[in-house]
């Protein structure tokens, strides 16, 4: 109904211009208690701030770690019910199912209702915004830089991976295992539902195989590493918001033979 009376886009958060030496970190999908505890003390151990960005199936089943989180003062998003990537090939019934099941599990947990969201390898479309606004949420999260954690093994790799990474990024690291969306073939018919199967779920012997506590001691030397360039790692919520305009496409020539289609668009009204 919201969506059908009043179809705003949600704002999306993106990159600072203040030229202030700090970035944010967000965190995809829920990570398991024990991994969620240790990335925390390194948090606060560094005065650093973070958004974990939760599958609402994912904080259903595990309160005691939602319950961690929020007594720890760090942000929590909205990442979809299942941890759904490329939400914008979903239909807007089954988007809005996605983002409104996670709203209500994550409240229920938390007594916080999420005003941020986030997609993996998802393009914000202004349908995908409607409905994220339509679900409640105040803002898309849009990060520039993605940070594997596999390749931190050392301080020193974690300075390498530091170095190039511009003031006011949004830095992802990713946690869960998002769910691909199917591709129709064409001539095909498939009559499963968008989502048939539960995503970052997984039997707890196999949940974070690559993310064990090795992931903690990770982010350590990445902090450092930004430390020793003057970075500080804020919360997300305090960067700058913007209404999204996707670029426009490029333009045929004119009457005068003159080509528009190398002009850059105004991507973002700032």
């Amino acid at each position: 109904e919201k969506l059908a009376k009043s179809p705003e886009e949600a704002l999306v958060i993106t990159t600072k211009i203040d030229n202030k030496p700090e970035v944010a970190i967000v965190f995809d999908g829920l990570p398991d208690r024990i991994l969620t505890a240790k990335l925390i003390d390194i948090l606060q151990k560094y005065d650093s701030k973070a958004a974990f960005f939760a599958e609402g199936q994912n904080a259903g089943e595990d309160i005691e770690t939602m319950k961690l989180i929020a007594e720890s003062g760090q942000q929590v998003g909205n990442y979809t019910f299942v941890g759904v990537s490329h939400v914008e090939k979903l239909p807007v019934d089954s988007l809005l199912t996605e983002l409104c099941t996670a709203q209500k599990v994550i409240n229920l947990q938390m007594a916080r209702t999420p005003t941020m969201f986030r997609a993996h390898h998802s393009e914000y479309t202004s349908d995908v915004l409607k409905a994220v606004n339509a679900a409640g949420i105040e803002t898309a999260v849009k990060s520039n830089v993605t940070i594997d954690m596999n390749e931190i093994n050392s301080l020193n790799d974690a300075i390498k991976v530091a170095a190039p990474i511009p003031f006011g990024s949004r830095m992802a690291i990713q946690i869960g295992r998002p769910v691909e969306i199917p591709v129709q073939e064409s001539g095909k018919t498939d009559e499963r539902p968008a989502i048939d199967k539960k995503p970052t779920v997984v039997d707890p012997k196999e949940k974070n195989i690559q993310h064990t506590a090795d992931t903690a001691t990770r982010l350590e030397w990445l902090l450092l590493a930004l430390g020793q360039r003057g970075i500080k790692a804020v919360d997300v919520a305090s960067f700058r918001k913007i209404k999204y305009v996707p670029a426009a496409a490029p333009q045929p020539a004119n009457n005068n033979g003159n080509n528009t289609a190398n002009k850059t668009p105004d991507t973002a009204k700032r």
